[in-house]
């Protein structure tokens, strides 16, 4: 019996959509946890909206910081150029690295939140930020150093390929305390003026023991680099959730969604533009202004994909909203705002991902060092943008 275009499609790919909405199903706990620790804190938040625009700056600052120093681990571990234990002597200067890295970030971070402040009208002036911004990232570090290293470790030894496993767990992970650690800081204790200035002075001063310990001031150039374009990048996400705190912040609760519902579209984006530029490379995907065949499939298995993630996103939200005894709308509103955002949002998406593949490799570059980072921090802005219009829209603000 003959199978029709659809039935092809899923018998031919089936395998394929089901790999990718396992792994965002997985990937979202993150994203689940964070919004639950946003609902937890929503009374606080309410307080010092100023702190809401520090959150997806710093979420997007630990999963580049900690992807990437995954992916480092892994061509090391390749390479053979570091043993597959935890205590390898390799691990001393990434340590440094890293460490640096985090001090010399928490400083921009504070820089572009102030900045974002004054715009908004709040409070929240420098010292603050860098308080809020440098203890929280030492305390991920804390974690996330030596959690990356023993995974990356374990999986090579067992046989299992760091990139395929340890990137995002830790970017999982990263989301899940982020917020957590961010709230610690923010109530151990009120943060006075000097705070800041000390702050700032061990910062300063603690960076340059770290380069020479780490012994790559010219990796470490290119690491803070491609961290502060894209903390630059998600400073606007945070001055549009900042901007619209009341809305996000409401009784109906969909800041507990806010994380799930722009990772997931990042996650999926990721997953095209790692498609398209392998097709790119291959030559399955031709590199022409109209999308091929090959790379409608592609569009075909998000569009596949979307509903189900984002259904997800919208059933877990409303339980959430109603745990922490909110005044949510009905599940199947609450479904809505998260559907029509997401199929939205992943439609504008596609197209970004598909032109910036194709015009990267028309101007000589590699998609794969491109479009991803770019991607992920133009979709945060437009997630908020878009849920906000959603929910304004459906008359749920």
């Amino acid at each position: 019996m003959r199978l029709g275009p659809a039935q092809a499609f899923l018998e031919e790919r089936g395998r394929e959509l089901a790999e990718i909405v396992a792994a965002l199903l997985i990937y979202n706990v993150g994203g689940i946890a964070a919004g639950f620790f946003l609902l937890w804190g929503r009374e606080t938040l309410l307080v010092h909206p100023e702190v809401l625009v520090l959150v997806p700056i710093l979420q997007d600052l630990r999963g580049n910081m900690y992807s990437s120093l995954a992916s480092r681990l892994s061509t090391l571990l390749h390479l053979g150029l570091m043993e597959p234990r935890a205590l390898d002597p390799r691990l001393a200067g990434e340590l440094a690295l890293r460490l640096a890295a985090v001090l010399s970030m928490s400083l921009v971070v504070a820089v572009l939140g102030g900045a974002a402040s004054a715009v908004l009208g709040y409070g929240f002036a420098f010292p603050e930020y860098l308080v809020l911004a440098l203890g929280s990232s030492l305390l991920v570090f804390l974690i996330l150093f030596p959690l990356t290293a023993v995974l990356s470790a374990a999986t090579f030894r067992r046989g299992i390929d760091p990139d395929n496993t340890v990137s995002p767990l830790v970017q999982t992970l990263g989301d899940m305390i982020t917020v957590p650690a961010l709230f610690l800081v923010l109530f151990a204790a009120p943060i006075p003026q000097s705070w800041g200035v000390v702050a700032l002075l061990a910062a300063v001063a603690a960076v340059p023991p770290m380069l020479v310990l780490a012994r790559s001031g010219r990796r470490f150039a290119e690491l803070v680099t491609a961290l502060a374009v894209a903390v630059a990048l998600s400073t606007a996400t945070g001055l549009v959730l900042g901007a619209n705190a009341e809305t996000v912040l409401g009784e109906a609760g969909f800041i507990g969604i806010v994380p799930a519902f722009i990772g997931s579209c990042g996650a999926l984006s990721s997953i095209v533009g790692a498609k398209l530029s392998t097709g790119l490379h291959t030559g399955t995907v031709p590199s022409r202004m109209v999308p091929s065949g090959e790379a409608l499939g592609v569009a075909a298995l998000t569009f596949l994909a979307t509903p189900l993630i984002y259904t997800v996103v919208g059933v877990v939200g409303f339980y959430a909203a109603g745990f922490y005894a909110l005044a949510p709308p009905g599940l199947a509103q609450y479904i809505a705002v998260s559907l029509l955002g997401g199929l939205i949002l992943m439609a504008i998406a596609f197209l970004e991902t598909y032109y910036i593949a194709v015009l990267s490799w028309l101007l000589g570059l590699d998609p794969d060092n491109t479009t991803i980072p770019l991607l992920t921090s133009i979709v945060d802005v437009e997630g908020i943008l878009i849920l906000i219009a959603v929910i304004k829209t459906l008359g749920y603000a």
